[in-house]
């Protein structure tokens, strides 16, 4: 009876216990094609832009490169996490495998933004800062085939900008083309 018992509370704590957050969407892998994904977690939710509304480019412009992508999640303005998080670099070359600190946007940077809906529907960027950081990690990057390809992961924290609580951002991902 004993071992009856054993059994069936593993199996109940087996199949009871996930991994998963409760957010009903699995974030998309991280490749290396261009495959046009946008893909992070907020505060362990996943956040996954449709693959319609973002977009990239890495240019030089005024004796440096400029780097920017962004992705939205429509249902999350209605929340009180960002609707849009994006990442930008002033006058920073980029290198495949490199790692990137963010920190406040200023020349020779990287930066990582959360934008957010405050209550009086006005819109608010908080950007990382030396209290608030993160990484980017370019997993591809380059012209392959004629099509300029841009990977990565990243995670950075931000503050809310009325309740002032941290927001993470993790487990990002992006994958896709970019205009030079």
């Amino acid at each position: 009876m004993k071992k009856l018992l054993l059994i069936i509370f593993a199996t109940l704590l087996y199949t009871g216990c996930s991994n998963d957050d409760d957010s009903g969407a699995a974030l998309p892998p991280a490749t290396t094609t261009g495959a046009g994904t946008f893909a992070c977690k907020v505060n362990g939710k996943s956040f996954i832009d449709p693959g319609s509304t973002f977009n990239c480019f890495y240019q030089y412009v005024d004796g440096g490169y400029y780097f920017g992508i962004n992705g939205r999640d429509e249902d999350y303005k209605r929340t009180n996490i960002p609707w849009s998080i994006s990442i930008v670099s002033t006058n920073v070359v980029f290198e495949e495998g490199e790692t990137y600190q963010l920190f406040n946007r200023v020349d020779g940077n990287v930066t990582g933004y959360g934008s957010f809906v405050l209550p009086s529907n006005d819109y608010h960027a908080q950007e990382t800062s030396s209290q608030y950081t993160g990484e980017l990690t370019l997993t591809k990057f380059g012209t392959f085939n004629g099509t300029n390809i841009i990977s990565g992961t990243f995670w950075f924290d931000v503050p809310h900008p009325v309740t002032g609580e941290t927001i993470h951002i993790t487990d990002g991902r992006f994958d896709t083309t970019f205009l030079e």
